[in-house]
């Protein structure tokens, strides 16, 4: 991995914040180990509801597999790498990728004092019972009535009209587009 060049610090805002991945479940492990180099980290959590008798309690984390770290004009990616629970820093042509410090706040506003996001709280744009389309796939421009979102998942349960009778399908989420 290369490291975060120089000229870069001074185009990057340093209140920006680096990507890194963990290894699959371990984002505590890593936000432990990289808060002991004095660094700073984010990870957002959301409360799920329980789709699952297995399914975990309590707040999960809301992009799993990756925590944020501040950037500072010493941060380097191997500094991320080697450390107990990280997989690899995020790197874009030998850059670390960067989220705006616009974005982590918004999300932190959204935790408030309970330090997590509550599922209902994200608003995705589709309330129930309203028309939407479905867009690539197999299912590409068939319609239907939005019914709502399956837990745990990003994924949406709409009505289509097959074969005369109301069916119920499950969809991508990012497949669906309102019609209007």
């Amino acid at each position: 991995m290369s490291e975060f060049p120089a000229s870069e610090a001074e185009d990057c805002s340093l209140s920006d914040w680096a990507v890194v991945r963990t290894k699959p479940n371990r984002e505590r492990l890593a936000i432990t180990n990289l808060e002991l180099r004095d660094l700073d980290i984010y990870c957002p959590r959301i409360l799920l509801n329980r789709w699952h008798t297995r399914a975990p309690r309590g707040p999960v984390p809301l992009f799993s597999g990756y925590v944020f770290v501040h950037m500072t004009p010493d941060l380097r990616a191997h500094t991320l790498r080697y450390c107990s629970g990280v997989q690899y820093a995020v790197v874009f042509d030998g850059v670390l990728a960067r989220v705006e410090s616009e974005f982590i706040e918004a999300l932190r506003a959204m935790e408030g004092d309970r330090g997590f996001i509550l599922h209902e709280e994200i608003d995705r744009g589709f309330e129930p019972g309203c028309l939407v389309n479905v867009s690539g796939g197999s299912l590409d421009g068939v319609q239907g009535v939005f019914d709502g979102y399956v837990n745990g998942r990003d994924r949406a349960r709409i009505f289509v009209e097959f074969l005369r009778r109301r069916t119920v399908m499950e969809v991508e989420t990012v497949r669906l587009t309102p019609t209007g």
